[in-house]
């Protein structure tokens, strides 16, 4: 099972995707103080990879190196590894 993370500037969302079923979303605030609670929520379940979108660097590099030091593989997706074409 995967976790998805969209982190926006107001709110940062999880889904759990395994197989072709998605789960459990969850809604925090895209602030520093909201690790604890997010990280929480990850290791309390059966993921054991997760997914980054973000338009805020900051946090999602926070959050990337809180879930790596607790096993969970990450992967990021943001402007600088997705080629946008207009």
């Amino acid at each position: 099972m995967f976790a998805a993370i969209d982190v926006g500037n107001t709110n940062t969302k999880i889904a759990f995707v395994a197989e072709d079923e998605t789960y459990r979303v969850s809604s925090f605030e895209s602030k520093r103080e909201s690790l604890p609670s997010i990280v929480e929520t990850l290791t309390g379940s059966s993921v054991d990879k997760a997914v980054i979108c973000s338009v805020k660097p900051c946090f999602s590099d926070m959050l990337k190196e809180t879930l790596i030091k607790r096993g969970i593989r990450v992967f990021i997706v943001d402007h600088t590894v997705v080629p946008l074409v207009n």
